[in-house]
């Protein structure tokens, strides 16, 4: 399971705008890892999505129009 927040779930997918924040944590390790772990999951690729580190926390945001 995911530590940080994140948007998709098993169930239904959601088509989600650009600038959306996929996913957000801390800025520890674990949570970097995590997200990678979702973008891979959700099998996004660069031109999907953009992973930050801003101000203590670590996100995923979505680059185009996404479907998680």
């Amino acid at each position: 399971a995911l530590g940080g927040l994140c948007v998709g779930g098993a169930t239904e997918e959601s088509r989600m705008k650009p600038g959306t924040v996929l996913y957000a944590g801390d800025d520890s390790p674990e949570s970097v890892t995590e997200a990678r772990d979702y973008i891979k999951a959700h099998s996004l690729t660069r031109d999907d999505v953009k992973l930050v580190k801003r101000d203590g926390q670590v996100l995923v945001i979505a680059e185009r129009e996404v479907t998680v």
